[in-house]
């Protein structure tokens, strides 16, 4: 496990080594959270102001790590973000839901699509008098639920992700490769799976070179163009 956490990039001493959490560097949790990286190493304490939240792994000479409840965090807030919700309701909605939830990954936890609503809402109707608002546009099932119905919980905390939705092939799960996107029959990588579809060009072929499903290789390039596509606008708003 350490070999292939070095090649990452994240140094993280043996004796500190988390098992089956997932590694993720700032710009591979960005690039996966449709983030900035330094939006995202500013809400881990890269920054001025105090962290939104502990990172589940340790900084290591100056570099932040995450793991994967920091990536499904990072997410929803992302989310929050992209509606153009102030950066005080953010703060606000990690720390209440903390106090409430007693762990450092809230936006993580099983109860945050009950509990966490109805907190949701209440912030939501201040920062509304105070900044008048839609709250239609808004609202809990259309800003944050589409994003929690991928999830796949184990007891209280988030224990997949299915990025393309949970009828599909594509999984993020810390206990398989890192939580790094595989093909979720098969657990090769999404990205290798589309670096060779993009020398082949087709699906069929790359499909027979790894002995996957085609259907593997179809929902890993469609995953992969997603997040190429998310980052150009995410660089373009920049």
């Amino acid at each position: 496990m350490g070999d292939a956490a070095e090649r990452k990039g994240v140094q993280v001493p043996l004796r500190t080594r988390p098992l089956n959490i997932g590694i993720y560097e700032v710009p591979e949790a960005a690039r996966l959270a449709g983030l900035k990286p330094a939006q995202l190493r500013r809400w881990l304490g890269g920054g001025e102001a105090p962290p939104l939240w502990r990172s589940e792994l340790p900084v290591v000479e100056e570099r932040i790590g995450l793991g994967f409840h920091d990536l499904v965090q990072a997410r929803i807030l992302g989310e929050l973000v992209r509606q153009g919700l102030h950066p005080r309701l953010l703060r606000r909605l990690v720390a209440e839901a903390r106090d409430m939830l007693r762990t450092e990954h809230p936006l993580a936890h099983a109860r945050f699509r009950t509990d966490g609503k109805r907190l949701y809402l209440e912030l939501l109707e201040e920062e509304r008098r105070i900044y008048d608002l839609d709250r239609r546009q808004y609202g809990f099932h259309r800003v944050i639920e589409p994003s929690l119905k991928s999830l796949e919980y184990h007891g209280e905390m988030a224990s997949r992700w299915w990025p393309l939705g949970r009828n599909t092939l594509v999984v993020l799960d810390p206990e398989r490769a890192f939580g790094k996107p595989v093909a979720s029959e098969s657990g090769v990588p999404t990205a290798t799976l589309f670096e060779q579809y993009v020398v082949h060009g087709s699906y069929r072929r790359v499909a027979r070179i790894f002995d996957v499903r085609e259907r593997e290789v179809r929902d890993a390039v469609r995953f992969e163009k997603t997040l190429a596509d998310r980052g150009s606008r995410t660089l373009r708003a920049a």
